[in-house]
């Protein structure tokens, strides 16, 4: 028995050596990533950082933090941060947000809460991106001093490295409604989109700030489903765009449409500046559908074209810049 004792007592020594010696590789690692961050440009503030977790795990929280690119195009705001990993399966970490944070960009801030917004990060390497998955329940999100607010019930986002520099992406947003007020919608409220792609890079996602999507430059996107339903109104795309020779998006995306009458009839329930885009687009489509020979069904691409968009043949627009 005494020797039983002894061979426990040196295995757990043992191992607090190891916790203790993984907790300290994972500290000079995070200030390493740190320094050539702030070299870079970036701001990243926090009043404390600290690694937790023994025996199993090492949980870092970072605290009251602040984040800005080397441009300050945006800033982002939390009052706390989590990244949790086994001690034994470093390459792959929970990242847990508050339930309320700010982002600020174009001279707007916004506020984002959530009941529960976590990602898991699975790396191939250090730094090497395999997978990420983003999940979150009660989404809200408000400009300030505007009484608008737009809620999801539930967000899925998903990231998978593929062979080549190319990345396979999708998207699951429930319950998507806005309202005027912050009031809370019923659950009978709300829109379902969801999306299927894959994003043509000039290199690989890794798993650092914006994905690496800084260096790996997007030349195009391959879509291979997108699905939005609202009210009776149910419309689907699917298509390829690339980057031309002056940056516009050229190609062409297939749009099926249908349910005019009930989404019009949804519409119409809508007040305020957040509906009125939204009238305005629905209104453009139904318009190309009755030419079509059906008022309440459309198929017609979407064109990206020479640095312009079209619908059909009616000129909509520029072409955005990839």
């Amino acid at each position: 028995m005494r020797k039983l004792i002894g061979v426990i007592v040196a295995l757990a020594l043992a191992w607090a050596g190891f916790w203790a010696y993984a907790r300290g590789q994972l500290d000079k690692a995070q200030q390493t990533w740190l320094a050539g961050k702030l070299d870079a440009g970036w701001q990243i503030d926090a009043s404390d950082r600290s690694i937790a977790g023994f025996p199993n795990r090492l949980d870092s929280t970072l605290r009251d933090l602040v984040v800005a690119p080397p441009d300050r195009t945006w800033e982002w705001r939390a009052p706390f941060l989590q990244v949790f990993a086994l001690v034994y399966q470093p390459n792959h970490l929970i990242v847990v947000w508050p339930d309320q944070q700010t982002i600020a960009m174009d001279g707007e801030t916004f506020t984002l809460g959530s009941q529960d917004l976590r990602a898991s990060v699975v790396r191939k390497s250090d730094r090497d991106l395999d997978r990420l998955t983003i999940q979150g329940k009660g989404l809200r999100m408000q400009a300030k001093g505007e009484p608008g607010i737009w809620y999801a019930r539930a967000l899925t986002a998903s990231a998978r490295q593929l062979p080549g520099g190319d990345a396979q992406m999708a998207l699951d947003i429930q319950g998507l409604t806005g309202r005027e007020d912050a009031s809370t919608p019923g659950p009978e409220d709300g829109a379902t989109l969801q999306l299927d792609m894959t994003y043509h890079l000039t290199a690989p996602l890794v798993a650092d700030l914006g994905l690496g999507l800084d260096r790996a430059a997007p030349e195009g996107a391959t879509l291979h489903r997108a699905i939005l339903s609202w009210q009776g109104l149910r419309a689907t795309a699917k298509g390829k765009i690339m980057r031309d020779s002056a940056g516009y998006a050229s190609g062409q995306i297939d749009l099926d449409i249908t349910g005019w009458s009930e989404g019009m009839t949804a519409l119409d329930s809508l007040q305020g500046e957040q509906a009125k885009n939204a009238k305005t687009l629905i209104g453009l489509l139904a318009v190309v559908a009755a030419f079509s020979g059906d008022a309440n069904k459309l198929r017609v691409p979407l064109r990206f074209e020479d640095g312009q968009m079209f619908l059909g043949n009616l000129p909509v627009g520029e072409a955005p810049k990839i």
